[in-house]
C-alpha cells in the first residue's frame, strides 16, 4: 500500500502551509483570541476566496475541490502546527460534513441555502446560481405533477397547491438571484452602481 499524498494533496498542504507562514504569526493569534469572535474574518474570507480550502472536502458538484477526509486531514494539520483559532472544524468538517453524509435529498439545497447568506460575494453568487439553477431544472418536474395531481395529491387542496406553487418557484428563482448579488453591506449592487 501507498500511504503517500497525491500531487493534488501535496501542493494543498504546501498552499495552506505558504498561507499560513505568511499572515498566521503567534503574536496576532494571541491577540485575536482575546477579543471577540476570537478569530479574523478576514483570515477565513482569505480561507475561502484565496486559498478556496473551505470547498476542499466537498465534491465538485457541491461546488467544492473534489477532496474528502484525507483533503482535511492536510488541512487540520497544517492549521495546527500553526494553532489556528478560525473555526474550520465546527463549520467545514462537522457542520459540512453532516449535510455532505445525512442522505437527506435536500442537503445539497441546505449547503446551497448557507452560502447564499454568507458574507463573502463568490460564496453567495456561487450558491445563488447553483439554486437558481436548480430551481429551474426541477420546474418540469413540478408542471408534471400539477398535471397529473391525481397520483400526487391526495385531496383537492393538495391539487390546487401542486399548480399554485409553480408561481411561487418564479418568485424563489428571483429571490435567490437578488439574494446573491446583494452587496457585502446588504444592498443591493445594482443600485449602488454611478450612472
Amino acid at each position: 500500500m501507498d500511504f503517500s499524498f497525491t500531487e493534488e494533496q501535496s501542493m494543498l498542504r504546501d498552499t495552506v502551509a505558504a498561507y499560513l507562514a505568511d499572515h498566521y504569526d503567534f503574536d496576532k493569534r494571541r491577540a485575536v483570541v482575546t477579543k471577540e469572535p476570537g478569530w479574523r474574518p478576514e483570515v477565513w474570507r482569505a480561507f475561502a476566496e484565496e486559498l478556496g480550502i473551505l470547498g476542499a472536502p466537498f465534491s465538485e458538484e457541491l461546488g467544492g475541490l473534489g477532496g474528502g477526509p484525507i483533503e482535511n486531514m492536510v488541512v487540520m494539520e497544517e492549521f495546527g502546527k500553526a494553532l489556528v483559532v478560525e473555526p474550520y472544524l465546527g463549520t467545514v468538517v462537522i457542520g459540512g460534513g453532516f449535510l455532505k453524509h445525512s442522505g437527506h435529498p435536500g442537503a445539497a439545497e441546505l449547503i446551497g441555502g448557507v452560502g447564499l447568506v454568507d458574507r463573502r460575494a463568490p460564496v453567495r453568487r456561487a450558491a445563488g446560481a447553483w439554486l437558481a439553477a436548480t430551481l429551474v431544472a426541477i420546474f418540469p418536474a413540478n408542471v408534471h405533477m400539477a398535471r397529473h395531481g391525481e397520483r400526487f395529491a391526495r385531496t383537492p387542496l393538495g391539487r390546487v397547491a401542486l399548480w399554485a406553487r409553480l408561481p411561487v418557484q418564479a418568485v424563489f428563482i428571483a429571490w435567490v438571484i437578488a439574494a446573491a448579488r446583494r452587496d457585502r453591506d446588504g444592498g443591493d449592487r445594482v443600485s449602488r452602481s454611478p450612472r
